[in-house]
């Protein structure tokens, strides 16, 4: 069977994980941070007040994740209220996600990485909007959106290409009016797709992206609102079984897939949105956030002198080095 073109991609050879092997990255990451930021904070204090106790309770990975979410579902808004498409915000949501497998947000705050990963998106997808126009838009400061872009590049390893749920979605709606349709059921079809891109716009706020092609995560979300046009047209597919990895799927198999992340789908779908949770996690951030990253720090000032001390000892040896240069020539 010829190899799936998501199979080639960087999403599936880098952004593919297992539950644990998912869980344990974000874990590591957490870990690590902790360990250097408290540090940073600790030499912070010795700096500042001249003692090295600190009080240093940062949010655990789960609340972490908690508040991530909740600006994953403003780029929804950000991205409806400036009429992007959707593959744009579907894009900058992927950014969000991958950034933070690699990035803790002790270092980087998420409202700011979401602003600076949905600018990135109308890059990479295309929507072009000038820096300016774009922070005009947000009301936020153009110069903070700029200044995280590189860091998000590399993060992602300059792999911005991501495929999507929703674009399946539609394949699989065109592939599905190749079977025999009546009129009525033709036109139930396409009400159909509107309630399936609805579920996968709550399918994006979670870790199926991580886990599973975006083909599967569409026909279980198709499996949801149209169960037996998604069964007749899997069924019509049986000599073309769908894959997971290099291991052909039985239909048994394929249905605890589909099922399994459909769970995933409706749960999201119904969480709600618990403010005063999410507030109370970002309060508890904003005490644990890295001090080498705040301008107004004495550590931020400290490194900031000693890496223009060093630039200056380059430039004078450089100088000095020309000079040489120059009575070698002239003996």
């Amino acid at each position: 069977m010829p190899i799936a073109t998501y199979e080639l991609s960087s999403q599936y050879l880098h952004w593919r994980f297992t539950p644990p092997s998912l869980q344990k990255a974000r874990e590591e990451t957490h870990a690590s941070a902790v360990t250097r930021i408290s540090n940073a904070m600790r030499l912070e204090s010795s700096l500042s007040s001249g003692s090295s106790s600190i009080s240093f309770n940062p949010p655990p990975p789960h609340e972490l994740l908690l508040l991530q979410t909740f600006y994953l579902s403003k780029i929804r808004e950000i991205s409806n209220a400036l009429n992007f498409p959707e593959t744009v915000e579907a894009t900058a949501v992927s950014y969000v996600k991958r950034f933070y497998l690699r990035n803790t947000a002790m270092d980087y705050h998420p409202k700011n990485i979401m602003l600076t990963c949905l600018w990135l998106s109308t890059k990479t997808e295309n929507w072009i909007v000038e820096a300016d126009k774009f922070a005009d838009m947000v009301r936020a400061d153009r110069e903070e959106i700029l200044k995280l872009e590189f860091v998000i590049c590399q993060s992602l390893g300059f792999q911005f290409k991501v495929h999507h749920a929703h674009t399946a979605a539609y394949g699989l709606f065109l592939d599905m009016q190749s079977l025999d349709l009546d009129p009525t059921r033709a036109s139930k079809l396409h009400e159909s797709l509107t309630d399936v891109q609805a579920l996968l716009a709550h399918a994006r706020l979670t870790d199926l992206e991580f886990l599973y092609s975006p083909s599967q995560i569409a026909l279980a979300a198709f499996v949801l609102v149209d169960p037996e046009e998604a069964w007749k047209w899997l069924a019509a597919k049986e000599e073309l079984k769908p894959q997971k990895g290099d291991v052909e799927m039985g239909n048994e198999e394929m249905k605890l897939l589909l099922e399994e992340i459909g769970r995933c789908i409706r749960e999201q779908e119904e969480r709600k949105v618990e403010l005063e949770t999410v507030r109370a996690v970002d309060k508890q951030l904003r005490l644990c956030m890295n001090p080498e990253k705040d301008p107004n720090s004495a550590l931020y000032k400290m490194k900031m002198e000693e890496k223009e001390r060093r630039e200056r000892e380059e430039e004078l040896e450089k100088a000095e080095k020309r000079a040489m240069e120059v009575d070698d020539v002239f003996g």
